[in-house]
């Protein structure tokens, strides 16, 4: 939810600051197939874990390792531009706290308790919650949000990766087009 608020948010500032919403066809980036791919494959897998499909093991380590492997390779090619490196340091700080935890993003006690969340957070995907065990506690999900109606928690990561989206989509919306077509004076040749 957070990176659909980011978005929205974003969108909202691109146009403040005379930005286009159109001027986003004329966004440019190699490889563009790799990350969604990998967004693809986590959706696929979450919707796998949730009908008891597959369970939280070998199979989603190998399932992340290959998602985040095209994720990564997209930002790889592309990493000069400043937002899209913004967003790789995000998810290389989601990947530590991801990969050392089983594959499960943990999730902050008190920060679900802000939210009044109640219920096994297991259930939700690819979670659990912070215990003793629990390392990199500070890159889990343990920053709770509440926009308008709209409430969650977030970590670390995801807090790069939304600051790097809102960057790109606000420079983008900001672009000039391109190709500007002017009308050409045919009575001047």
């Amino acid at each position: 939810m957070m990176f659909v608020v980011s978005i929205v948010i974003a969108i909202i500032i691109g146009y403040i600051l005379k930005g286009k919403l159109r001027n986003i066809s004329e966004f440019k980036y190699r490889g563009i197939w790799f990350i969604a791919a990998g967004f693809l494959l986590e959706t696929c897998m979450k919707m796998l874990l949730a009908k008891g499909v597959l369970e939280i093991g070998t199979s989603t380590f190998v399932i992340n390792v290959i998602m985040y492997t095209l994720i990564m390779v997209f930002i790889f090619i592309n990493i000069k531009d400043k937002f899209i490196l913004t967003i790789g340091i995000g998810f290389v700080l989601n990947i530590i706290v991801i990969f050392a935890n089983s594959c499960t993003m943990p999730v902050g006690i008190k920060a679900a308790e802000l939210l009044n969340f109640s219920g096994e957070i297991s259930k939700l995907g690819l979670y659990s919650m912070v215990n003793s065990d629990t390392l990199f506690v500070f890159l889990a999900d343990v920053i709770p949000y509440k926009i308008g109606p709209l409430n969650g928690i977030a970590s670390v990561g995801d807090i790069f990766i939304c600051i790097g989206i809102m960057g790109i989509l606000i420079r983008e919306m900001r672009k000039k087009p391109c190709k500007e077509y002017k009308e050409i004076n045919i009575s001047n040749y």
